[in-house]
This record gives structure tokens, sequence and C-alpha cells, in this order.
């Protein structure tokens, strides 16, 4: 369903970002963990295009391809842009 709908013409750009985002975590939670990974490579992709490589937004979608590597055995991946969300400006004591 996640899919078909990501196909609607009358869809907004973020929008389609919330439902491949929503489509990766369904993935992840079915075990397909190798369809995740790609798909949140393209959730990636499609964000960092329409919100910018800096958006605060962009957090959120790195936090699920983390995920989505993790579920398709690639956990130090996963683990390195972990490590990188950590160090975001946002997240620093004091701020």
């Amino acid at each position: 369903l996640l899919q078909e709908a990501m196909q609607r013409e009358d869809l907004s750009r973020l929008r389609r970002i919330g439902l491949r985002q929503a489509l990766v975590s369904s993935l992840v939670d079915q075990a397909r963990g190798v369809e995740a990974e790609q798909e949140s490579q393209r959730l990636i992709d499609e964000a960092r295009s329409a919100l910018g490589a800096d958006s605060r937004a962009m957090f959120g979608y790195w936090n699920v391809r983390a995920i989505a590597l993790a579920a398709a055995g690639r956990p130090e991946q996963a683990v390195e842009i972990l490590d990188n969300l950590l160090a975001w400006p946002d997240l620093s004591p004091g701020v």
C-alpha cells in the first residue's frame, strides 16, 4: 500500500518522502533488511535533494537509514551513521 501511495501524482515531495520513510520502517519490521537498506538509500537521496544535506529534518532520515543498515547485516555502517548524528551541532552539550 505504501508503494502504491508513493506513485500518486498529487502528492507533495515531502509527503512522498514521509511515505518512503514509513516504507523503510515497514520493510525492517518484516525482516526484509536488504530491501529496507536499498529503499533507505533512495530516502536519503530524495530527502537530501528536497531539503538540503544540512537540514535538521535529515536527522530522522539518517536514523532510519542506520536502522535499515543494521537490519541488512551492516552494523558497522549503521554505527558510523549514528556516531555522525551524535556529532551534529544541535546535539552538542549546552545547545
